[in-house]
């Protein structure tokens, strides 16, 4: 396995515990009043009974006990629709996708229980070999105000959280600077970035071949163009 490096330095004023590593949530369409569907910009990656977190900007997350928690009942690649009451986003608010966490849910008083950090869809690891991955993607950070982790070279979504399980900051987009290119045996996984994959002794003549991940016709699927057939 041949993974890439991430890193976020989170300055000290903010109580941070860890970084959780999600899916890309999704970022608002325009001001929208009132509505049970909301119309976003295409590269989420939310699917129907994903909860996620408003985020009005990027430093204000709304969360638990007191703000609500949404459950995704429908998408499409231009929207996210949620169940319950309707909701008013203004343009360019934060999504948070947590995937389908077991916290979260609603008590009988109005509250809001905390929420698990336990559904995250991506694997990170603790070392480059990806020999130890993080405990549902939850990144500790160290004494420096530090968080290091490696992963498959996507595009993710950070929530920083604090020692309460309560999401203090998001960081969109994380790791969307550029491509990727990773020389290896294996087969990286692809998706949502230009990936640039030297297939480390890779057939017919056993010298390293160049891959390209793109996506394909329907504009959703991601795959591999070896660049000696690209046209």
């Amino acid at each position: 396995m041949s993974l890439a490096r991430y890193f976020l330095n989170i300055e000290d004023r903010v109580p941070v515990s860890k970084v959780v590593v999600l899916e890309r949530g999704a970022i608002v369409n325009g001001a929208q009043s009132a509505v049970n569907s909301v119309t976003v910009h295409a590269g989420h990656e939310f699917a129907t009974s994903d909860k996620f977190l408003y985020c009005p900007t990027r430093v204000n997350v709304q969360g638990p006990p007191s703000a609500r928690v949404f459950t995704v009942s429908g998408t499409t690649d231009t929207t996210v629709t949620f169940s319950g009451n309707t909701f008013s986003f203004p343009d360019k608010a934060l999504l948070l996708n947590l995937g389908v966490d077991t916290g979260g849910t609603q008590n009988d008083d109005g509250s809001w229980q905390k929420l698990n950090w336990d559904a995250a869809a991506i694997s990170v690891y603790k070392d480059p070999a990806g020999d130890d991955a993080w405990t549902n993607s939850n990144v500790t950070r160290d004494p420096g105000g530090e968080c290091g982790f490696w992963g498959d070279g996507r595009v993710l979504w950070l929530a920083a959280v604090d020692s309460a399980d309560k999401a203090l900051r998001v960081y969109p987009d994380f790791g969307s600077t550029g491509s990727s290119i990773i020389r290896s045996a294996t087969e990286p996984t692809v998706g949502n970035q230009t990936i640039i994959w030297i297939e480390a002794g890779g057939a017919p003549g056993g010298g390293d071949r160049i891959k390209i991940g793109k996506v394909q016709w329907d504009d959703s699927t991601w795959d591999w163009v070896d660049i000696r057939d690209a046209e």
